[in-house]
């Protein structure tokens, strides 16, 4: 990992829900805004929040962030001050992508690139000429880490053309939602910190700040404590057991998402109630698949995001009715696989690699169809077989190229025992909105099995008709029978064979 660096964060992308979207791409519900991501949409191998000796304060209007102010810090060191930072240890590209993204819509920002010699020499270095308008015009060097640099970019203006401008409501929720995800920083202390910043004195008073903050903590999601327990399946789903008052005061829901700690992993799961003697108001109860999926252990911390539906606030690709009701009618099953990088260059796209054991499992066979979903959206793809030669030949090829392949095993907690991964190649992960080693839910798509199968009607149809147009001594009755026999038989052992495979 020698060309991976920290970057230090301390404005929106304090929360690492929203750093995601630079490194996965996509739109943000809280701007408008489309990111294109990082060319590489490795997860961070880390994070962690620190405190640095430089002065933030709050600039500029940007038009996406309610055409209010943003945060910068200043360029000088000083040691009577800090600012609250998260800490993200990716690579050297990925860092130049993020910096890309933050100036994208100023000037054409394709070109920016950074020295990283220049900029461990000089302590900082300026984006472009000095004409040139960029947001964040400046990267500095703060530091070293475990042996990486630690670095950031701020604006290149002199402190004597600075004005300072107020933040808007939204921006400054995603900044406090962001230091929220650090348990060591309270509520007072997030007020005390916002309070004494330029940008915010005199524009936002103490209730005023108080109300925002009170806004972040009253959308929080629960946090619960894991209990295992064994398998849980509803209807083919994966399930979770949380207590009946869990949702009091709140509208029932069906499915929840459940997120690590760390907001490393999510999953979503339907949701099983039980009651307060079989389980606390604050625990959860996981079967081992999904403890496998979040890599979490007993007594470890989760949370857990209501979800009304399936295809509402966190699935964002609306699955067909027909196929979700024929799905539940045929028992399929909703199974739990990890994301690997895929370095195989399929003569199609849409295609997922998938290991033998874990086709039986699922009930396809090669060339068939599955749905692949995220919290953020859902594919159909063409899964083949990945066998050991290709899987050996793909890692060669990987671990002989310049892209860093993220090692699951680093993951905190992720177990010997694990699921059963699937390769998907670069274009999928970006559409799913995930990194490699995350855990997503397939299922063999139910419709493409019946269509596969419908051309064994065809024979019998047409003898049926012909049985029906030659017996003219049968009554009307009797010719309709004889023509719906031969294809209700063939739908009858279409069912009972899709049934059989399915479970």
């Amino acid at each position: 990992m020698t060309n991976h660096v920290w970057y230090c964060s301390y404005g929106s992308n304090l929360s690492f829900e929203r750093f995601k979207l630079y490194l996965l791409g996509g739109t943000s519900p809280l701007v408008n805004k489309v990111y294109p991501g990082c060319s590489d949409s490795t997860l961070p191998v880390k994070s962690r929040f620190c405190d640095i000796p430089y002065e933030m304060y709050f600039a500029e209007k940007v038009v996406f962030w309610e055409n209010m102010a943003v945060s910068f810090i200043s360029d000088i060191k000083n040691e009577s001050t800090y600012t609250h930072c998260r800490m993200y240890l990716i690579t050297a590209d990925q860092f130049n992508d993020v910096v890309r993204q933050e100036n994208a819509g100023f000037v054409d920002s394709s070109s920016l690139a950074i020295d990283f010699e220049e900029l461990k020499s000089n302590g900082s270095i300026c984006l472009g000429p000095d004409d040139k308008n960029r947001l964040y015009g400046k990267v500095l060097m703060i530091g070293e880490d475990e042996g990486f640099p630690v670095i950031t970019f701020t604006s290149k203006w002199s402190s004597e053309d600075i004005v300072f401008q107020k933040p808007g409501k939204r921006y400054l929720k995603t900044l406090m939602r962001g230091l929220r995800e650090s348990e060591t920083t309270s509520r007072d202390e997030i007020l005390n910190y916002f309070s004494g910043l330029s940008g915010i004195k005199g524009f936002y008073s103490r209730a005023g700040l108080e109300r925002v903050i009170d806004e972040v903590i009253k959308s929080e999601p629960t946090k619960m404590t894991v209990r295992s327990t064994g398998k849980i399946k509803r209807n083919g789903e994966v399930a979770v057991q949380v207590n009946k008052g869990f949702f009091r005061g709140k509208k029932s829901s069906n499915y929840c998402l459940l997120e690590r700690d760390d907001r490393l992993f999510n999953i979503q799961a339907k949701i099983e109630y039980l009651s307060d003697e079989q389980i606390g108001e604050t625990e959860i109860n996981l079967d081992q698949k999904l403890r496998c999926a979040l890599a979490v252990k007993k007594g470890d911390a989760v949370f857990v995001y209501p979800i009304k539906r399936m295809d509402g606030k966190f699935i964002n690709n609306k699955s067909n009715i027909l196929e979700r009701f024929v799905g539940s009618f045929f028992g399929v099953q909703i199974n739990l696989v990890r994301l690997r990088k895929s370095s195989y260059n399929d003569m199609e796209i849409r295609v997922c690699r998938i290991k033998r054991e874990s086709m039986s499992i699922i009930g396809i066979e090669p060339g068939d169809l599955v749905v692949i979903e995220s919290p953020y959206c859902r594919l159909k793809m063409r899964a083949l077989e990945l066998s050991d030669d290709l899987n050996e030949e793909m890692q060669r090829r990987v671990g002989d190229s310049d892209n860093y392949i993220f090692n699951c095993g680093e993951v905190p907690n992720m177990g010997s025992v694990d699921l059963q991964p699937i390769l998907l190649d670069y274009d999928a992960r970006n559409e799913l909105k995930v990194g490699q080693c995350a855990p997503v839910r397939i299922r063999r798509s139910i419709l493409f099995e019946i269509r596969k199968r419908l051309h064994l009607i065809s024979t019998p149809l047409i003898l049926a008709i012909l049985a029906a147009l030659v017996s003219f001594d049968l009554s009307l009755y009797a010719k309709l029978s004889i023509l719906a026999s031969g294809p209700a038989v063939v739908l009858l052992l279409i069912f009972l064979g899709i049934k059989m495979k399915v479970n």
